[in-house]
């Protein structure tokens, strides 16, 4: 009876292991007349599409137009009814909201969120910052994710970095023990810049590898509406090294057809990713 007692000691025993998977979309859902691509049509197919696919989490930015995320909700009532959208921290400027919109299979909640303090051009008429939400995934497995959409244009990196070190000290203050943290949005860093390395160091964080035959997320070109040209890969998913064991993410397409051409639903490729973990 001893030696199986202590057989049972030594050996190591998983107390659980769990994937999810996450899909993060720029959607380019700036109101007019701002912007002039064709935000209806599209509000009214993307919720179809993203329904069809089988992310747990959701996470959006430029979402800014109420309709289209009103849509969003109620087209993924029935799968995914935990919501969280940041709202403008003031009027009238910046005039917009943060664009940054959650949709979830599983029970969340805002924890902390900020709004940047430094940015640059356009950008200012935008709420622009960051929302840390707590996931309650399957047996009541925690993580924390930051979603955010950082300062545009080339040559803007000093802002940037500013800006994530406000996510830094926000991903610090809201730690706890064996909850893994995420940071996911538009980043527009390219990995071969610099600041790419320099932010994953500032953070102490890792990044899911983008793989498949479409290596870029921003700035696609289309013969339907106005949009960058400039094929780079901007948007991300950063991790902590807590007991990540695996993690792959590739380009989503989703487009529709209009007059006999293949239209994109958004500016950006969407991006998604299967997270594994386990703890032993």
């Amino acid at each position: 009876m001893k030696f199986f007692l202590l057989l049972f000691v030594l050996i190591p025993v998983s107390s659980f292991a769990y994937d999810f998977k996450v899909l993060s979309w720029n959607v380019y859902m700036l109101p007019k007349p701002i912007k002039n691509s064709m935000q209806k049509t599209r509000s009214g197919i993307i919720p179809g599409q993203i329904s069809q696919s089988d992310h747990d989490l959701i996470f959006m930015q430029e979402a800014f137009m109420k309709s289209f995320r009103n849509k969003m909700r109620d087209g993924l009532a029935k799968t995914h009814p935990h919501t969280y959208y940041l709202k403008n921290n003031r009027f009238p400027i910046p005039v917009f909201g943060s664009g940054l919109f959650v949709l979830s299979k599983f029970p969340l909640r805002l924890i902390d969120h900020i709004y940047y303090t430094s940015c640059a051009s356009a950008d200012c008429l935008a709420s622009k910052g960051a929302a840390m939400i707590e996931i309650t995934l399957p047996d009541n497995q925690l993580i924390q994710v930051v979603n955010t959409h950082l300062q545009a244009t080339v040559g803007a990196g000093r802002i940037r970095m500013k800006q994530l070190g406000q996510i830094h000290r926000m991903l610090l203050r809201n730690k706890k023990e064996n909850v893994p943290q995420f940071l996911i949005g538009d980043l527009n860093i390219d990995i071969h810049q610099p600041e790419f390395q320099m932010g994953l160091n500032l953070l102490g964080m890792n990044y899911a590898q983008l793989t498949g035959p479409i290596l870029n997320t921003g700035g696609r070109p289309n013969e339907c509406f106005k949009s960058g040209s400039t094929l780079d890969w901007i948007d991300h998913m950063w991790f902590d090294n807590y007991s990540i064991t695996s993690s792959e993410m590739r380009v989503r397409l989703f487009e529709f057809q209009r007059r006999g051409k293949t239209c994109p639903l958004s500016d950006h490729h969407a991006i998604e990713a299967s997270f594994h973990f386990e703890d032993v």
